[in-house]
């Protein structure tokens, strides 16, 4: 009987070790969801579990909440509530997978007389998760719930904006603006509208800018194709061979031919037989009607097509760089249009990979050792050579603009440079606080330009002096398109913006996988732009445009291109 009793003993012993482990692994697979409510009032709030579990507890005098025990794996909808308050959000779902989810936050707040409410909805190709801000008597920031609702309750009488955001997503109506006035407002709507129409994967990074013509897309890739692309729907219609060579040269559509240039072979071989070449291409098949080739000199870093091509009156104006007795050099070349035969050439001091701007008879061009040179556009005089090398560090990547009787321009010393036209004395420089490879547009009296301080400027075209700057989150390589009253330009953080030109207020933001350094394109509401993610990609501009070409990463104006 004793030896019985012992047994069951032992037996209970192990029944119960067996069922707290079991315990402790159970509430080792459950977790817990914690936050806190601020705003107008914090304790006492009640909240409410539900989902997988249901449940309630009240905030205590801190506004803190906590639910524990939780399984992992499951969904839950936090909601807060007391009479004569609402909140913000109005709810939060909540997918608990594997660790805790503290930081479920709301903001409490009044209401009652003398209070409003502004609400409406998101609708379109996005509706969960918008942001929506708003601006004025009072600032706020909600989200959209699942059904693209918002809700901005416990306002005073005032005037507010509401202004919804989302990445790679624009909206029929960048914002709304209300007049509060006792009573409330329920249908501030927006529709969203995805920014990607397309895109087109090449084989390698794309430096190189779009042309728009006809409603085709000729792009150039380091894969070593030139490509010509159907603007509406982004398929193959041809594409040319370089020989394996980059193509970061932008091209320019003149007349039913692409004229566009490629760098020499890096194959760092000594070599009589290795050229940067000029193209020009039938636009419809793509096929070969002329190719320049530089003058060849048995340098590595010699004879090479970064600059793009302007087109002018007939001609074709392009500079190369090569390496003369160890020391850079270059020439401007002026073409004939239609047989490649070079009607004049100028040599300059330093290599060129800016690109040349075509003006009232004149050709502006800048070079790496920092001179800004003017020819005649017809017979290829000089007239002009302006240094603007102040430092050891300086050289013109930038491409020019003209304007108006003066030249605008980037330099690596960090400045915009503004000189006079014609006889190259300088008006105005202003100094970011970085490297200027991007080239300047102008319009409407303003200069907008990027900085690898990561920001884009919007100067005064006759003082210098600045009007606004919107800071990216990465330095700006790309050059900014000017168009119905918005800015479009590319980031190194894989962004390119799309800002209100007199403002410099964000109006979209598009992301791709890789750094824009290629300058966007925009016609006919829809912005294209090359990505070092090795695309081109399509975008809505949504702003009802009608045509405009951008300032390019190197070339920077289609002047005189029909």
């Amino acid at each position: 009987m004793r030896k019985s009793f012992e047994k069951l003993i032992v037996i209970c012993l192990l029944i119960g070790t067996f069922v707290f482990l079991c315990g402790i692994d159970a509430c080792e697979k459950r977790h817990s969801i914690s936050g806190t409510v601020g705003g107008d009032i914090q304790k006492g709030i009640t909240i409410t579990l539900s989902g997988n579990t249901l449940d309630n507890t009240k905030t205590d005098s801190e506004g803190n909440y906590k639910f524990w025990l939780l399984e992992n794996d499951r969904s839950y909808t936090i909601t807060p509530s007391l009479d004569g308050y609402v909140f913000s959000p109005s709810s939060q779902d909540i997918l608990l997978f594997e660790n805790n989810e503290e930081n479920i936050n709301f903001t409490s707040i009044e209401v009652g007389p003398g209070f409003y409410t502004i609400s409406g909805t998101v609708s379109g190709d996005i509706q969960e998760g918008v942001t929506v801000i708003l601006s004025g008597n009072e600032n706020r920031t909600t989200q959209t719930s699942s059904d693209g609702s918002y809700s901005f309750p416990g306002l005073e009488n005032g005037t507010y904006t509401v202004t919804p955001s989302h990445l790679n997503y624009t909206f029929s109506q960048i914002s709304q603006s209300v007049i509060v006035n006792n009573e409330d407002t329920l249908s501030m709507n927006f529709d969203s509208i995805q920014l990607k129409i397309w895109e087109f994967e090449t084989g390698g990074e794309v430096y190189s800018s779009p042309a728009v013509s006809d409603g085709y897309v000729y792009v150039g890739s380091d894969d070593g194709y030139i490509y010509c692309l159907n603007a509406k729907t982004g398929s193959k219609v041809w594409d040319f061979d370089t020989e394996g060579i980059s193509v970061s040269s932008s091209p320019v559509v003149s007349n039913g031919h692409v004229y566009v240039g490629r760098v020499k072979k890096r194959d760092f071989i000594v070599s009589y037989n290795n050229y940067g070449k000029l193209y020009c291409l039938n636009s419809d098949t793509g096929e070969l009607v002329w190719e320049f080739d530089t003058e060849n000199r048995p340098y590595t870093n010699s004879h090479d097509f970064y600059s793009s091509p302007a087109v002018s009156n007939g001609y074709v104006y392009a500079g190369s760089s090569y390496y003369k007795g160890g020391a850079p050099d270059g020439k401007l070349y002026c073409l004939d249009s239609l047989t490649g035969v070079v009607v004049w050439a100028g040599l300059v001091n330093g290599s060129i990979k800016s690109a040349p701007a075509v003006s009232d008879g004149y050709v502006y061009v800048g070079t790496l050792i920092c001179h800004l040179y003017c020819f005649d556009e017809i017979t290829g005089e000089k007239i002009v050579s302006t240094n603007l090398k102040d430092n050891a560090c300086t050289a013109i990547y930038s491409s020019p603009a003209v304007s108006d009787g003066y030249v605008y321009i980037g330099n690596i010393d960090n400045k915009v440079h503004c000189l006079d036209a014609l006889t190259g004395s300088k008006v105005w420089e202003f100094e970011t606080e970085g490297k200027v490879y991007s080239s300047p547009a102008v319009s409407d009296g303003y200069v907008y330009i990027g900085s690898y301080d990561n920001k884009i400027y919007c100067l005064n075209a006759l003082t210098g002096s600045k009007v606004w700057e919107f800071e990216t989150e990465g330095k700006v390589y790309s050059s900014p398109a000017v168009s119905d009253g918005y800015i479009y330009i590319g980031s190194y953080d894989n962004k390119i913006y799309c800002l209100n030109a007199l403002t410099g207020s964000k109006v979209w933001e598009f992301e791709a996988e890789d750094s824009i350094n290629s300058s966007p394109a925009v016609s006919n509401g829809y912005v294209y732009v090359g990505s070092d993610d090795n695309k081109v990609y399509c975008l809505n501009s949504a702003t009802g445009d009608t045509g405009s070409w951008p300032m390019f990463r190197y070339n920077n104006a289609r002047t005189g291109a029909k």
